[in-house]
């Protein structure tokens, strides 16, 4: 079976979650999906900075290509639910200091090589669901390496607010970051969740809107489009969300 990008994307924005500490679905084990192969992933040390946070990324090899997907809310109990509210959630809220901002960046850079500000990085692909989405968002919008969120949490403002931290700290090299306003790219929601009912209220979080590329929308005055980070609406056709998630399962089982 041949598996679009854009499938493959949201098939590995899905596995995320079923790796490293507490897999959502534990698959007995194995470093591969469909054709993806697993090459390293963040810290998954109990006590670890990254776990205590409720931080998880893993690294794949696909086609040739290196593909970052950033794990979204983990709600296995209560205390790793309070994690990503806590350390992550507030990442949309434009508060840039959350420590799973910086430990994004942080395996972003691990897995690349290069400083966060050394521009794009050629052949890889930053991706995520949700709360993931907005993490990868976060990240492609400060390095503007390119990426796909599916139903992801704002990041814009806490993208600016890291930038002018790091501007007034002398820690920005390289070419400026994807923070100006581009033409009009995609959209994306699926109804129900608190991350992306926050994208509602972009007004008062200085985020952004995005527009399907089939919509005959425009992005209006005051819009913050982000030039390299293309969001996937899930329910966005005429298929239902269950089916969706028929379809990628189906694809996952053929791995």
């Amino acid at each position: 079976m041949s598996v679009s990008p854009e499938l493959m994307y949201a098939i590995l924005s899905m596995d995320a979650y079923n790796r490293g500490y507490d897999p959502g679905i534990d698959y007995g084990g194995g470093n591969s999906i469909a054709n993806a192969t697993v090459m390293q992933e963040s810290d998954t040390s109990l006590g670890g900075d990254d776990v205590a946070a409720g931080f998880y990324a893993v690294e794949y090899m696909w086609n040739s290509d290196t593909i970052i997907s950033y794990r979204g809310t983990n709600t296995g109990s209560e205390a790793e639910l309070l994690a990503d509210i806590w350390n992550g959630w507030t990442v949309g809220g434009g508060f840039s200091a959350a420590s799973q901002a910086g430990l994004a960046i942080n395996f972003y850079e691990a897995v690349t090589g290069q400083s966060l500000y050394d521009g794009v990085v050629a052949n890889t692909l930053l991706t995520g669901h949700s709360l993931g989405g907005g993490l990868a968002g976060f990240v492609s919008a400060l390095s503007k390496t390119g990426g796909v969120g599916f139903d992801h949490m704002p990041f814009g403002l806490a993208a600016w607010a890291q930038y002018a931290s790091d501007y007034i700290a002398g820690n920005v090299t390289g070419n400026a970051p994807d923070l100006s306003l581009f033409e009009g790219i995609s959209v994306d929601t699926i109804k129900g969740d608190i991350l992306l009912l926050m994208n509602i209220v972009y007004e008062l979080l200085a985020c952004f809107r995005c527009y399907p590329r089939s919509s005959s929308m425009q992005p209006s005055a005051g819009d913050v489009i982000f030039e390299r980070f293309l969001s996937i609406h899930l329910d966005v056709v005429e298929v239902s969300f269950g089916d969706k998630l028929g379809i990628l399962n189906e694809s996952i089982h053929e791995r």
